[in-house]
């Protein structure tokens, strides 16, 4: 009960749960449990791992309260729902899991795309232009709308099908509807760096995501771990160390050795094993957008010149809204290429970014903890550098042996460590 009443979130909880803690204890004063404690403090994460651990939802307080009476049915809702998703996720079978209510959200977020291009061809075909435009309209309005109110693991695929259907369409769009107003070879050039971008981006969905496997049996292995190693960072979650580098993906739910980020756009984590991957389907992306914008630009202005405005819109109507949405797509894919390298050649990752920790320093001498090379960038050449031997040698993250991973191990089992020295001084 101190431990939902003093904290938010799952830790340390899950730590009670693991252990097999009693969970319905009471109050003497209040009658109140765990789970009332979770739930009045809106620690909706912790009432459902409660729940899932087998604590009473119908037990009462003494003002005869259930847990689910001290929130609103909107927050209830959202309870019960978390509690069947995860119980199906963790214990259902093939069947119970393929028509949960998590599943068929995901594949309804997977069809849509698809699902929506193909009704606004519909209407193209018997309506006309104008008709098509107030719909996409109305349409994106919608799913922005409905974003605000979606949880994120719900609509986890809508950007990956987004980014494949998008994709397809504008590869026709270039093929058969810019009325040979575009060299062949300059055709050929795109279609080429579409079909390496597409590459890279299955290779990203189907490789292996980077998940350590969790603990089947955690307090044994802790207590070992603690007393073999003596360990800094452990995760309760999974059930396992944690080294300099690893996270616990909040979207995945899942250790991950090498963490740089969870990209959305491929519903996958982002690490050290497929990260020049991703660079390189970044950088073809962009190259592709970069190009595709001023083609489909140029073939609408050549129209406009030669059939005039009703014409164009007409034959071109798919072409003039597919412009429409790639320049948002250049600048987006401009905003990730740039990021991607400009952290690559200072030697961060995007989760040491965020966090904004020590990464780099000289291997020499005694450096303060609380260096940053934001504040202390490498030069031209070491940045060239270091995205040359990503881009060539799947070179970014240090071997274990480096001065880098040796000052990042000590600074992380060090406990609250003022300076790290990198080298031994007589």
């Amino acid at each position: 009960m101190i431990a939902s009443k003093s904290s938010f979130g799952l830790f340390p909880i899950r730590i009670f749960v693991k252990f097999n803690a009693f969970l319905d204890f009471t109050d003497d004063e209040t009658g109140d449990t765990a789970l009332h404690l979770a739930m009045a403090r809106q620690n909706f994460r912790g009432a459902v791992e409660l729940i899932c651990a087998g604590a009473d939802e119908t037990k009462t307080n003494k003002k005869g309260e259930t847990p689910y009476d001290l929130v609103d049915s909107k927050s209830e809702s959202l309870v019960q729902n978390d509690v069947a998703t995860q119980m199906v996720r963790e214990n259902g079978t093939v069947c119970e899991k393929m028509t949960s209510r998590w599943f068929l959200i995901q594949l309804f977020t997977a069809t849509i795309t698809a699902i929506a291009m193909a009704a606004g061809l519909t209407v193209l075909y018997f309506t006309n232009f104008w008709v098509l435009l107030v719909g996409t309209v109305f349409c994106t309005i919608l799913v922005i709308y409905f974003g605000q109110y979606v949880r994120v693991d719900q609509m986890a695929m809508l950007p990956v099908t987004y980014i494949c259907y998008v994709g397809v369409v504008e590869l026709a769009i270039l093929i058969y509807d810019t009325d040979g107003l575009i060299h062949w070879s300059i055709m050929l050039l795109m279609c080429t760096i579409w079909a390496i971008s597409a590459s890279f981006y299955w290779i990203l969905i189907f490789s292996n995501p980077g998940a350590k496997p969790r603990s089947t049996n955690p307090f044994p292995e802790l207590i070992e771990n603690v007393e073999t190693h003596g360990i800094a960072s452990y995760c309760f979650t999974c059930w396992i160390p944690k080294n300099p580098t690893s996270h616990h993906c909040s979207q995945c739910d899942k250790c991950v050795d090498g963490f740089d980020h969870h990209c959305p756009w491929i519903h996958k984590c982002v690490y050290r094993k497929n990260l020049r991957i991703f660079v390189l389907f970044c950088l073809t992306n962009f190259m592709f957008d970069v190009m595709y914008v001023p083609l489909l630009a140029y073939v609408v202005v050549m129209s406009l010149q030669r059939s005039g405005f009703e014409q164009t819109v007409a034959d071109h109507g798919i072409m003039i809204i597919s412009l429409g949405v790639s320049v948002f797509h250049a600048f987006g894919a401009t905003a990730i290429t740039f990021t991607q390298f400009s952290q690559i050649s200072r030697h961060v990752t995007t989760i040491q970014t965020i966090k904004r920790t020590t990464t780099t320093a000289p291997t020499t001498t005694t450096v303060s903890a609380d260096f940053e090379p934001w504040n202390h960038g490498p030069s031209m050449m070491t940045r060239v550098q270091n995205v040359w031997n990503l881009l060539l040698f799947d070179r970014f993250f240090a071997e274990p042996d480096d001065d880098y991973w040796t000052l990042s191990m000590t600074s992380s089992t060090r406990d609250q460590s003022t300076e790290v020295t990198s080298t031994k001084t007589g």
